[in-house]
């Protein structure tokens, strides 16, 4: 074989491996998506190591929204906590408190003891599937930054997958001459490469319409991403009384935006400024100055793959001390289409 041709064929080879790598991730990304919108399903990136070693940092899981009532000790649940954060751990307990709801116990399979405040509930996301690594995967490619040059490079290969290569017909007639040569030892494959070029950039078109219709609907993850999992046990606490946290936190949807309304009861420190962040994505929003008790954010964008509630939290911060997050918003956005708020 020519250096011409080996070079020609490894060129191939090469390009077909980006392919059906890329594709691989397109295809994940476009089926996550597909059971998320079709089925109820929730699904849940690891960003701790507090569930291991069963669901390490950077698994993906996907879980289904049941009755706190049918949960049972030793089923794998995601909450979201009164500060706002969502933790998903193990159910240890649960007590009724009335109302249908629930007081779960949850303790993350690393940790030594369960989480110090079980949290009330009447409905839970109890996890059915879990693999390690493809959550880091989602959420690179949820991410703009990547998704936008990525479709783009994608959509150029399975384009460039289907054009024959300009000196194809000088190479088949020295191939020709080889194969006349090699015929002796070696067993033909007719269509070989044809068929795995058509099927490679078919695949890479999925990926490319997956990343870029799927994926830009959201801001920071994603991946397709979905809810992120703190997996921590405990969160930071401040000094009673150093920084105010909103007592109250509303929505509305007002001129096709989200418009957050919040109080801050009297104290001895005034905040300087608010955090408004959206779980769901991880857009934080700042707003100052610290007298201000309102602000327009832009509903969030939903596309294939992504999500379509999205809790919001409020916080006050004085310099560089924040309250806890102590109220929570949900706005449902599908499509951005009739958006509401909760």
């Amino acid at each position: 074989m020519s250096a011409a041709s080996r070079g020609h064929r490894a060129s191939l080879a090469v390009r077909e491996i980006v392919l059906w790598l890329g594709a691989g991730v397109g295809v994940l990304c476009l089926l996550v998506a597909a059971v998320t919108m079709l089925f109820g399903v929730t699904p849940l990136v690891f960003r701790s190591g507090s569930m291991s070693p069963g669901i390490p940092t950077g698994s993906l899981a996907l879980a289904r929204t049941v009755p706190a009532g049918s949960l049972a000790p030793g089923d794998v649940v995601s909450v979201i906590r009164a500060d706002g954060e969502r933790v998903t751990h193990r159910l240890v307990s649960k007590e009724p408190v009335g109302g249908g709801r629930y007081a779960l116990v949850i303790k993350g399979d690393a940790n030594s003891e369960p989480d110090p405040v079980p949290v009330q509930a009447s409905t839970a996301d109890r996890v059915f599937w879990s693999a390690p690594g493809l959550g880091t995967v989602l959420q690179a490619a949820s991410k703009p930054q990547i998704a936008f040059p990525a479709g783009a490079l994608f959509g150029v290969l399975a384009i460039v997958g289907f054009r024959p290569p300009v000196d194809r017909r000088l190479l088949r007639a020295v191939e020709a001459a080889e194969e006349e040569q090699e015929r002796a030892t070696e067993t033909p494959h007719p269509g070989r490469h044809d068929a795995s070029r058509l099927v490679g950039p078919v695949l890479g078109t999925a990926l490319a319409v997956g990343l870029a219709t799927g994926v830009p609907g959201l801001s920071a993850t994603p991946t397709l991403a979905a809810f992120d999992d703190t997996g921590a046990a405990v969160s930071g606490t401040l000094a009673a009384g150093s920084v105010p946290a909103p007592d109250t936190f509303t929505c509305a949807i007002v001129a096709g935006k989200v418009r957050f309304t919040w109080s801050v009861p009297p104290s001895t420190w005034a905040p300087t400024s608010f955090t408004i962040t959206n779980t769901g994505n991880g857009t934080v929003t700042t707003v100052t100055p610290g007298t201000q008790r309102f602000v327009d954010v832009a509903v969030p964008l939903v596309s294939l793959g992504g999500l379509t509630s999205f809790v919001y939290t409020i916080s006050s911060n004085l310099g560089t001390t924040s309250s806890q997050a102590s109220q929570t918003r949900t706005v449902n956005a599908l499509l951005t289409l009739n958006p509401t708020c909760a």
